[in-house]
């Protein structure tokens, strides 16, 4: 036992030397430069006394770094399935390292670190083959334990032109033949770093794939915490990025959008709660009562922001195919069901807590409604079934209109992908369509142009909105614009525009609003204020002046030109309040008719009290919607992503994945963060392809992932 320990020291003087010349380099060694050569000073011999306190500072450095490892790598490594053999190589290796044992270093050694010379076009650090197969680990009695086992770790990038712009100042200053065939370094179909890697032969490629395999159940893990889910909800975009920042209004214009709706919701909400509704019937044909009918007409705006987000996720999919549309159909069916189906759950136990003198009447028609229509939400035809005064979760025909319109672009933008001439011509002829199909739905009929709240009876109401209103035909020329108006952003951004040109165009956009809005007065006023042509001709417009509105301001903001409004709605707050908006849409409708059927007294009615209603339900809604987020939609988004984006994956590297998509039409942002990429790998078949998982230091990464590839090689 005491001559090995001895020889085990004695090996160790010579695996400290490169810790020796790391840390006496001002001491000793040679430099050169490419005009003359000078020797270093010689520093003398290293005694005993420096050789044990080098031993135990080095020893100690390890240990420390050992110590400092990240809590996702102790956890992958704790929960993988792997035998016990490749347990005792693990733990075997990290307590090599830590005693600094000899075989340990050689594994070190032997293995590449980084490609010398990379900015010269070398590619690859090959490590030492021979060394790492020659590695040996022995028992105390000679035996070999263990081998090394030599791999090749094979770097390939995603989305080339990222990684250019971001290593553009690098290639700047490196040969100017190298910045000039720089495509050469940036092929996504080659490794861009090639890495020998020497680890235990312990682990058999089994194991190996249940260690990378314990990584995606981490994931499925962290998806439900609330920590990373808070941050995804507070994360804004950099203003540093213009690109990105430009978009962030999009956010303003969702939260305000959303509120306009709970306010209508707030004004127009039946119940035998309230006391003295002749404020309400004598005030809907007074000028300032227009601005709350506007409320059934900013649903479109989310119809409008759907198709925007739809095509801002598919111009960055390089992939094509029925694959693409059958994978988007089914996330956007998750998506959308997921987090309705839990709130409706959540609605189930609300009378465990919750009482009034007619809430046993809301639960049940809220029953009723669910058991009638549950498959009717799974489908997403919800809109092509009546709602009545009775029906409790009314508000999502929205989802199902939503879903519709949602299948036909992605079709159109599927097969006129690389055309965009052709593309704009298929959606303006499916707007006209729309519009055509609406007029001639309420042509000879008792039908108002748009909802009339109240009309002349109810059942001109209930026939408006379930023959017209939440047909995907009426608010399809808005979904459509949403897809036309990003189409044109590129063009609108190289177009020099006058400044009188613009306002003409803020003129026109502020009109067309006024029009949409205050047009409706007329039948408010008088049942029928027109004759039949005039009716046709406000319902074959009212969209689309609304859509006109909306597609100026979208591409006035995001080409720069939006001035006060553009900085006003890019708001850093409002970005996590559009975030929740899906939540606070599926809440609100059925809290208001909960509260209302527990009041234990009569509310009356006035623009006071409903104003005070709209504030309330808005800080109820939001609050709730905030812990749907964390415990259902947020691990949804997480989930899904790492379902459907392995599933998505294509054998070629640079085939890009398509963005998540938010269930109703309001995507998240696309984040533009390639600095953040990092390595990660899935075993199949000894070769190892990436996937993204959330970054436990930076969030998910959307934009850049790695792959590599191992090879393992033996004696």
């Amino acid at each position: 036992m005491a001559r090995g320990y001895i020889g085990h020291r004695e090996r160790l003087l010579v695996s400290v030397v490169v810790f020796l010349a790391i840390v006496r380099a001002p001491e000793f060694g040679s430099c050169a430069n490419g005009e003359s050569e000078r020797t270093g000073v010689d520093g003398g011999a290293t005694t005993p006394d420096e050789f044990d306190a080098y031993y135990i500072g080095m020893r100690k450095m390890i240990g420390e770094a050992i110590a400092k490892a990240p809590p996702t790598f102790i956890r992958k490594l704790q929960t993988a399935d792997v035998s016990v053999d490749c347990s005792l190589g693990l733990l075997k290796l990290v307590r090599g390292f830590r005693n600094l044992e000899p075989w340990a270093l050689k594994l070190f050694d032997a293995s590449g670190k980084y490609p010398t010379g990379m900015f010269q076009g070398s590619r690859a650090d090959m490590g030492a083959f021979d060394e790492c197969l020659e590695t040996a680990v022995l028992d105390g009695s000679g035996r070999v334990t263990s081998r090394g086992q030599y791999c090749n770790l094979m770097f390939y990038i995603k989305n080339a032109t990222a990684w250019q712009k971001k290593m553009e100042p690098v290639l700047q200053v490196m040969h100017p033949s190298m910045y000039q065939f720089k495509n050469y370094f940036f092929l996504e179909e080659l490794p861009i770093v090639r890495l020998g890697i020497c680890v235990l032969d312990d682990c058999s490629q089994r194991d190996l794939q249940a260690i990378v395999d314990a990584g995606a159940l981490i994931a499925v893990v962290t998806a439900f915490s609330a920590a990373a889910n808070t941050r995804a909800l507070l994360k804004v975009a950099d203003r540093a990025d213009a690109d990105h920042y430009q978009l962030q209004f999009l956010h303003g214009l969702r939260f305000f959008s959303l509120a306009y709706i709970v306010m209508g919701h707030s004004y127009q909400t039946m119940s035998d709660t309230w006391s003295r509704l002749q404020n309400l019937l004598s005030g809907v044909s007074h000028w300032p009562n227009m601005m709350i009918a506007a409320g059934f007409g900013s649903v479109d705006t989310f119809f409008f922001l759907s198709g925007f987000f739809l095509c801002l996720t598919l111009v960055k999919q390089k992939s094509n195919g029925p694959l693409v549309f059958i994978i988007g159909l089914i996330r956007r069916v998750v998506r959308t069901c997921v987090p309705l189906f839990f709130t409706i759950m959540c609605f189930y136990v609300v009378p465990l807590f919750a009482t009034g003198p007619d809430t046993k009447s809301f639960f049940l028609k809220l029953y009723d409604d669910v058991a009638e229509n549950w498959w009717r939400f799974l489908l997403q035809i919800r809109n092509f079934f009546e709602l009545t005064p009775q029906t409790v979760l009314g508000h999502t025909w929205y989802l199902s209109a939503d879903f519709q319109l949602f299948v036909i672009s992605l079709l159109t933008l599927l097969f006129f992908k690389s055309r965009k001439t052709l593309a704009l011509g298929a959606f303006a002829l499916l707007s006209l369509l729309g519009c055509a199909f609406a007029i001639w739905t309420i042509s000879g009929s008792k039908m108002t142009p748009f909802v009339v709240f109240p009309a002349e009876t109810p059942q001109i109401v209930m026939q408006t909105a379930n023959e017209y209103y939440i047909r995907p035909f009426y608010h399809a020329v808005c979904y459509f614009s949403g897809c036309m108006a990003f189409l044109v952003i590129d063009d609108m951004k190289e177009r020099k525009m006058s400044k009188g040109v613009q306002l003409v165009g803020w003129c026109v956009a502020i009109g067309c609003c006024f029009c949409c809005v205050f047009m409706k007065h007329a039948w408010y006023a008088s049942p029928n204020p027109t004759s039949e042509a005039g009716k046709l001709f406000a319902a074959f417009f009212d969209r689309v002046l609304w859509s006109v509105f909306l597609s100026w301001i979208t591409l006035a903001c995001s080409t720069g030109r939006g001035g006060f409004l553009s900085k006003f709605l890019s708001f850093n707050a409002f970005v996590p309040l559009s975030k929740l908006s899906f939540g606070v849409y599926l809440i609100h409708f059925p809290f208001i008719q909960l509260m209302l059927h527990a009041s234990r007294e009569r509310v009356f009615w006035s623009h006071f009290n409903q104003i005070t209603l709209f504030f309330a339900l808005m800080v109820w809604s939001f609050l709730l919607a905030y812990l749907e987020y964390l415990v259902c939609e947020g691990p949804t988004a997480v989930l899904d992503k790492l379902a459907f984006q392995r599933l998505a994956r294509r054998p070629n590297p640079s085939r890009n994945q398509t963005q998540e998509q938010r269930p109703d039409g309001n995507e998240e942002l696309p984040e533009k963060k390639a600095e953040n990429g990092r390595v990660s790998s899935l075993l199949t078949n000894g070769k190892v392809n990436g996937y993204g998982l959330p970054d436990p230091w930076n969030g998910d990464v959307r934009c850049l992932s790695w792959r590599s590839q191992w090879v393992p090689q033996r004696l």
